[in-house]
């Protein structure tokens, strides 16, 4: 699966600056949800969510799912495009 290969790269990488890290992979029909309750519970320090870097008027209309996690979430998010 492509982004669980993703996500193990990254965590190697980061791991390797001395920093816990956990990754996962959520699939559900409200992800924004799911991915705040998750942080949330687990007592996240923070997140980081990546982007499709979806603009203009199709943003406006579908919404951007790192942007209402940067809105509603209890801790700082970190977005890589």
């Amino acid at each position: 699966q492509k982004s669980r290969k993703i996500l193990d790269r990254s965590q190697k990488l980061f791991e390797g600056s001395g920093q816990k890290c956990e990754t996962i992979i959520l699939a559900s029909e409200n992800i924004t949800n799911e991915i705040l309750d998750y942080a949330e519970s687990e007592k996240f320090d923070y997140i980081i969510i990546g982007t499709r870097g979806i603009g203009g008027l199709k943003r406006m209309f579908l919404g951007s799912i790192a942007d209402k996690v940067i809105r509603h979430a209890h801790c700082p998010v970190i977005v890589i495009r």
